[in-house]
């Protein structure tokens, strides 16, 4: 969005990428020690695998997201049970298609640590306070298959319709579009 109000056409449906070449060390130890700094400004702090299991294992219900937040190539080749792939700057672009809870804890790992500190530190600029950083990256390798909650069919629920036309003409309905707002300015159920 910047690069189109500051005037300039970007590329649209690209499919190029940047070498997969590694940082130096020298490059990838400033990037960590820049990083870190801002990261701690913001009040980001490190914990190690043994908090995230621990916080796994509580019962309290707290919900606990864990975003791998490494090049999604990286991701497939191996990441930790559990954590679901979340570019950095995807999840602080989009952070509500990522977290739907509020006062969750969320995790960010990245083995390399630079891209889980400068998204932690914009996550918690965004509002977001309990936000940490694990450096990882984990052996399960591919993409588990996206949960799906309610797959069982439930005929009594459906609605037809008609049915749902009657219910709002008549006045006791109220229709919630859950869609993205892109979906949503491109066809939903009148009134909702």
């Amino acid at each position: 969005m910047g690069w189109t109000l500051a005037g300039f056409m970007p590329e649209r449906g690209v499919q190029r990428r940047l070498p997969a070449a590694p940082p130096s060390a020298r490059a990838l130890a400033w990037a960590k020690e820049a990083a870190e700094g801002v990261a701690r400004r913001c009040g980001v702090p490190r914990i190690d695998p043994g908090t995230l299991e621990r916080w796994r294992a509580e019962s309290d219900a707290r919900t606990l997201y864990v975003f791998d937040v490494r090049d999604p190539r990286e991701y497939e080749a191996g990441h930790l049970p559990g954590a679901a792939s979340a570019p950095g700057g995807q999840l602080v672009q989009a952070t509500d298609l990522y977290v739907g809870t509020l006062n969750s804890r969320i995790v960010l790992v990245d083995d390399l640590e630079a891209r889980a500190w400068m998204t932690g530190s914009w996550l918690r600029q965004m509002g977001w306070k309990d936000v940490f950083v694990l450096a990882a990256s984990g052996t399960e390798a591919g993409s588990p298959a996206p949960p799906v909650l309610g797959l069982a069919e439930r005929p009594e629920a459906r609605l037809d319709p008609a049915a749902l036309g009657a219910m709002i003409e008549g006045g006791p309905a109220t229709v919630i579009d859950l869609s993205l707002s892109r979906e949503y300015r491109k066809g939903h159920i009148p009134g909702a």
